[in-house]
């Protein structure tokens, strides 16, 4: 048969993908790598490449938050798990290009991934990235009701988190303490006050991060990253309010909360 020869020549405006490793981690069989507390990720995604993935064994179950950075493109970060071997979805994150994302998740003993896409591959946008994942706070069943509350005294710190369908409250019983720092570091919940006889009640003396003085309320929804509504302090408290109850939502929320 025939043949020609041929020549290619290139200019400044070709690209050429030298990263690309197509194949060793696209999927969340044995190819992928792994992500873990004392482990990080990083790579590179785009045109002929477009996927990463890494898998995530979780230690004990809790809020988890994955942040991505380092991209020069716009990339997409997926946490999801393998049921009845089909993908579920747990949290989708968008990141545009010289951002910084994060994204908070509620999971529990065992094995997750995390899919890193270049978003623009098709056009030939790429990415190089790092991904990092942290434990914000574990997730704790045994103070669920007032009954169960755990027992606040002053000088110590606890870390907790919530969420509805895994650990919607955490209780805890305030009557000898005199003063309470409740910070959230992420997500959304809701502090809600009560007296001896479990029916709510209305307290006083309560300071925002910007030293803004409340109304009095017996209740007050907080967010992270919200100057206004990411921290309280609760001063003086009187023998009115004797528990405290962190309510979640649908979404996981982690935080510290201090006694004095």
């Amino acid at each position: 048969s025939a043949g020609a020869y041929y020549s290619i020549d290139t200019n400044s405006k070709s690209e050429f993908f030298i990263k690309c490793d197509n194949g060793l981690n696209n999927i969340y069989s044995t190819t992928a790598d792994e992500l873990s507390l004392h482990q990080d990720g990083y790579g590179w995604v785009g045109f002929a490449d477009a996927t990463d993935v890494f898998k995530v064994t979780t230690e004990g179950s809790g809020v988890y938050e994955f942040t991505i950075e380092n991209v020069s493109n716009n990339v997409r970060l997926t946490v999801f798990e393998i049921t009845a071997g089909k993908e579920k979805k747990l949290s989708t994150l968008n990141v545009k290009s010289g951002a910084v994302g994060a994204s908070s998740v509620s999971l529990g003993s065992g094995q997750y991934y995390v899919r890193v896409e270049a978003t623009g591959a098709k056009s030939g946008k790429n990415s190089d990235y790092d991904v990092t994942m942290q434990k914000l706070a574990a997730f704790d069943n045994s103070n669920d009701t007032l009954n169960t509350a755990t027992k606040a005294e002053a000088g110590e710190m606890w870390e907790g988190a919530v969420v509805n369908k895994i650990d919607r409250f955490d209780w805890y019983d305030v009557s000898e303490v005199n003063e309470i720092d409740l910070d959230v570091s992420s997500g959304s919940l809701k502090a809600v006050f009560y007296g001896a006889d479990g029916k709510k009640v209305k307290v006083a003396n309560i300071e925002n991060a910007q030293g803004d003085l409340l109304k009095p309320t017996n209740s007050f929804s907080m967010k992270a990253s919200n100057i206004k509504s990411d921290n309280i302090c609760i001063s003086d408290i009187d023998e009115s309010f004797c528990y405290l109850a962190i309510e979640g939502s649908s979404k996981p929320a982690a935080y510290a909360i201090s006694f004095y």
